[in-house]
């Protein structure tokens, strides 16, 4: 297995722990987690610093990782021989990729919106700016992975394209 081979596959790797890491720290993106921010920070206030560095930790990290190894794995010219099925599966998991980006922004936004009202419908004020600081974390969490997203269909369809130039 040539170097390049083994770049990709390590990035591939990276995605799918990236994947799941960034699943289980989306405990406080999703629907019905807002009650539990709001209680949490108005108990703990000085934990926002802790709850960033798992966002970090967790969601960026990983997806960084992935994006910079499956960039250099491109940049090095291992994309330009993935056979047809491969550039499809390469398709599909960039617009999965996509989509979950998408989907982690879109709910970020959401359970901003909901965390803010829970906690002014509670009279909670001083934890405003905490909240913002988190949703934005891991609004950088959907932004890294539609960015990941929108690098793997355009590498597949120009692999695509270059391939059906080929053949033609």
């Amino acid at each position: 297995m040539s170097s390049k081979n083994c770049l990709l596959i390590i990035g591939f790797l990276a995605l799918v722990i990236a994947f799941f890491l960034s699943l289980s720290s989306s405990v406080g993106v999703f629907y019905g987690e807002d009650y539990h921010v709001v209680i949490y920070l108005e108990e703990n206030p000085n934990s926002i610093s802790s709850m960033l560095q798992y966002v970090a930790l967790l969601g960026i990290v990983p997806t960084v990782t992935s994006l910079i190894l499956l960039a250099t794995a491109y940049l090095k010219g291992n994309y330009a021989g993935i056979a047809s099925l491969g550039s499809v599966l390469l398709l599909i998991s960039g617009g999965l990729s996509a989509v979950w980006g998408y989907m982690y922004c879109a709910a970020s936004y959401v359970t901003y919106y909901d965390t803010i009202s829970e906690a002014h419908n509670q009279h909670i004020v001083d934890i405003d700016s905490g909240l913002l600081q988190i949703y934005s974390a891991y609004g950088m969490v959907g932004a890294l992975w539609l960015a990941l997203g929108i690098f793997l269909i355009a590498v597949s369809i120009r692999s695509l394209f270059r391939q059906t130039t080929m053949v033609s």
